[in-house]
């Protein structure tokens, strides 16, 4: 996810996960003076969406089951799994466009691979054995889903061709690897996860969808300076001059699919509060366009 969308993100979630915020910039700076040879990661990492979004929907998830928030030595050791997150859209950097230098791929080739392995140690170094098997379990199905989405993406970009159903299809699966997995998370943490494992990966679809296109939306000129492999929605509506009406109402759509679900969760108030707040921030139009 692009800069853009991590600022605006940041902007949504901060007031309320500055925690979160605040443990994240400590373990980037640990992942700096582990592997200085890839101080990229100080420019890269920072203040990423694609960390804080899984992140923090662990945290919603958790608040959501028991109505109270979650012990932050807890949320702290869910975030091998964030790492992970991360660590992938940081490789997808890679590929996303196809006019950078030899060594600004290398660069970040490194940082991907210093923050897996730094992710990897962590999650080894657990004491907790349940919560280790749990992170472990999800980021297997993570990389399942990462790698499922990913040959289609291939498929969709080297064949050169727009088409919005299939662009679409990509869309709803890319980022909700990450959202439907971390909810997901926070039901196994309660013992929950048969009971809501369905609502969850619903949430997460919903919630991921959303933050796809806004950050498609957000990239739209950057993707044209940086001639991208593949066009987006946001991008094809713009080379034929046409507005973005047809983005916001998906994304209308998606945010009503997903409060619904949240609604039906025992504590569902803070997590429909800040899909709200998103919700809010786009009428107003404080997407940087």
């Amino acid at each position: 996810m692009s800069f853009s969308t991590s600022s605006f993100i940041t902007k949504v979630v901060g007031p309320q996960a500055k925690q979160l915020i605040n443990n994240y910039n400590i373990i980037i700076d640990d992942i700096v003076d582990t592997y200085p040879q890839a101080s990229i990661i100080n420019t890269e990492a920072r203040a990423r969406a694609a960390f804080i979004i899984p992140q923090y929907c662990i945290e919603l998830g958790y608040e959501s089951m028991i109505g109270q928030s979650i012990d932050p030595c807890l949320s702290v050791q869910c975030m091998p799994f964030s790492l992970i997150c991360l660590s992938v859209a940081i490789a997808d950097d890679i590929i996303d466009v196809h006019n950078t230098s030899f060594k600004r791929n290398m660069e970040l080739g490194c940082a991907s691979l210093a923050i897996n392995n730094y992710a990897y140690n962590k999650l080894l170094l657990l004491s907790d054995i349940q919560i280790r098997s749990d992170l472990s379990q999800a980021i297997s199905q993570l990389i399942d889903s990462i790698l499922s989405i990913g040959a289609e993406e291939i498929n969709y970009r080297n064949s050169k061709i727009f088409s919005p159903e299939n662009y679409l299809k990509i869309t709803k699966q890319k980022t909700s690897c990450y959202t439907r997995h971390a909810f997901l998370i926070s039901t196994r943490l309660v013992d929950k996860y048969s009971e809501y494992h369905k609502a969850m990966i619903q949430l997460g679809n919903h919630v991921g969808t959303v933050f796809q296109l806004i950050d498609d939306l957000m990239d739209v000129d950057k993707d044209a300076l940086d001639e991208a492999d593949s066009i987006t929605y946001p991008m094809f509506l713009k080379d034929n001059d046409q507005n973005m009406d047809a983005i916001y109402k998906i994304i209308a759509a998606e945010f009503d699919g997903a409060i619904n679900v949240a609604k039906n969760l025992p504590y569902s108030s803070k997590i429909v509060q800040f899909l709200q707040d998103i919700e809010a921030s786009i009428n107003k139009n404080e997407l940087i366009l």
